[in-house]
């Protein structure tokens, strides 16, 4: 048997566990579920992924939580490959984060991307935190996750999700073109699947409107965002943008700052994180979507948007330019005026922005999960 590190099942709402649930439920389809043991955390609710009902060996493992999150990833290795031992499961590990531990050159480690070498996470100053907190600020945490990259890139196989993320592994990690495999994830499973949207969203939602659902990073753009929608909601009053998942405006200086404006606040209609079934009904509704990532290690939303059958207006950079392979639909990054040019040309021709849209979908422009998941299990039975 073969086993996989499911601990980000247990952190509902993010790539990762989307990423996670989407190996599993293809992997399943493929038939590989009864020879697979995955580990989780103790408390997982595996309802909301489709997964309760699937023939996989889940293993819950049950401990303590540790602080700081470097510190908690090392005992979680130590207690999965424990559990692993005591079982007996003698096949290839899957893990599907920057981590690596037990048989760390027979394991296979997914890269979903090494951004923070471009826009850290860390270090950057956050408005709420006082003076004296100096979380982020030390280079102890850079130090640890360059050790980290190390015993990464001690791997049997690296697996990535665009070429992309493969230059990056290659130039930053030192990992020979050889030791990579491209896997990518495909449209998720969800977003066919539009559920219901409670009165109370509903209610908020324009009669027309454009969405964007890329959360909030520095390099999100948000604020780039705030500002072309300015610049359009002069020229057309009626437009509007729905923004779901966005933080608290006063808690972050610069979106707080961008939506500072009449014109802007008056265009932005935000909605709260929603579950997906909610998400992908509200992607039906748009008329078309908004993502202009300085960086993306994937770029889902584009994926998700042209399942649903819209187009997506996003950067030109990184791997959006593997996603996006319409050209016209790719803007030049942090150039007003063509964002606005093209959102208000767009908003203006929704006839034409369906018949777009349409093409979209094609399903020849997808990536298979089928065909990821046979390559992923070819890995580990190797």
């Amino acid at each position: 048997m073969v086993s996989i590190d499911g601990r980000h099942l247990f952190f509902s709402g993010t790539g990762l566990a989307l990423e996670v649930s989407e190996r599993l439920l293809a992997l399943d389809a493929a038939g590989h579920a009864e020879e697979t043991v995955v580990f989780i955390e103790d408390e997982t609710d595996l309802s909301g992924y489709g997964l309760s009902d699937k023939g996989f060996h889940f293993v819950r493992i049950k401990r303590k939580r540790w602080t700081p999150d470097y510190v908690d990833r090392w005992f979680w290795g130590r207690a999965v490959w424990c559990a692993r031992k005591k079982m007996g499961v003698s096949g290839r590990h899957f893990i599907p984060y920057l981590y690596n531990y037990g048989a760390r050159e027979e394991n296979v480690v997914m890269v979903p991307d090494l951004l923070y070498h471009i826009y850290p996470i860390y270090g950057m100053k956050d408005p709420s935190r006082a003076w004296w907190n100096f979380r982020g600020r030390l280079p102890f945490r850079p130090a640890v996750m360059r050790w980290e990259e190390k015993i990464v890139s001690r791997a049997k196989v690296l697996t990535v999700n665009s070429r992309f993320v493969m230059g990056q592994a290659q130039s930053i990690l030192g990992v020979p073109r050889g030791k990579i495999t491209l896997l990518p994830m495909g449209v998720p499973s969800w977003v066919q699947k539009a559920g219901f949207i409670s009165p109370e969203i509903k209610s908020l939602l324009p009669s027309r409107f454009v969405l964007y659902t890329g959360g909030y990073a520095s390099r999100k753009n948000v604020p780039f965002l705030m500002r072309v929608i300015r610049e359009v909601v002069r020229e057309e009053p009626s437009f509007r943008c729905v923004c779901v998942g966005l933080p608290v405006a006063e808690k972050n200086s610069d979106l707080a700052e961008a939506l500072n404006n009449d014109e802007a606040a008056r265009a932005v209609v935000g909605l709260p994180r929603l579950d997906y079934g909610a998400l992908a009904a509200v992607y039906g509704l748009a008329e078309f979507t908004l993502y202009p990532s300085l960086c993306e290690g994937y770029g889902l939303p584009v994926l998700e948007s042209a399942a649903r059958k819209k187009i997506c207006l996003c950067g030109d950079n990184s791997s959006l330019v593997e996603i996006q392979p319409d050209s016209r639909f790719r803007l030049p990054d942090n150039h007003c005026e063509a964002w606005k040019e093209a959102v208000l040309h767009w908003w203006r021709n929704p006839v034409l922005c369906r018949n777009e849209g349409e093409k979209c979908s094609d399903p020849k422009l997808a990536f298979s999960p089928r065909a990821s998941a046979d390559k992923l299990w070819d890995l580990l039975v190797a």
